[in-house]
């Protein structure tokens, strides 16, 4: 390091010559991080993992109305009661820094989209939600206040910025980090 003086009457800086004091100092400059990407919220369908309720999926009555956010590279959602109280823990959340994914329209459904795991091997850590390490989610948007067009591209934004802060941070620093369900508070 090196001091540089500046007087209170003004005139140049003086720079002293450069010291070693012994360390080393790293700085990373993350530019995904600059700017955050677009977040929404609103009221989706979740379809169940529950197999008695996957036999009703023919007639739709397998869909949990879930109040859904997107927000900071994450995709969580709420019960009803937990989010009109504005208190209590996520039913389930995808951190997409830890847990690669991929989001796509449904082919059967305009209305719907479907967040599936980008790797081959599944979900990192799957203990946010319910499920296995295959799981995709089915998210019903049909009604919706937001569009599904709109909830696609915003959750492919915050899978792009996970993926570009994971691979300016080291993807090895998130598989350390702890994977938990945020409460309707941590949004704030």
């Amino acid at each position: 390091g090196r001091t540089v003086l500046y007087r209170k009457k003004g005139g140049q800086p003086e720079a002293l010559p450069w010291k070693s004091h012994g360390t080393t100092v790293t700085r990373t400059v993350e530019w995904s991080f600059d700017t955050l990407p677009p977040s929404c919220k609103g009221l989706l369908r979740k379809a169940s993992p529950n197999s008695l309720r996957a036999m009703l999926r023919v007639i739709s009555w397998d869909r949990q109305p879930r109040v859904c956010v997107v927000q900071d590279g994450h995709f969580l959602w709420f019960d009803e009661q937990t989010a009109s109280g504005k208190k209590g823990q996520a039913k389930g959340c995808i951190n997409f820094l830890m847990h690669k994914a991929s989001v796509r329209r449904d082919e059967r459904n305009p209305a719907a989209f479907i967040i599936s795991p980008a790797e081959p091997q599944g979900w990192h850590d799957p203990s946010s939600f319910t499920g296995n390490a295959f799981r995709s989610f089915f998210f019903d948007a049909s009604e919706s206040e937001v569009a599904c067009a709109h909830w696609v591209s915003t959750i492919a934004e915050n899978i792009r910025f996970a993926n570009l802060a994971a691979e300016q941070l080291g993807a090895e620093l998130f598989r350390q980090v702890r994977v938990f369900k945020p409460s309707w508070d941590d949004l704030e």
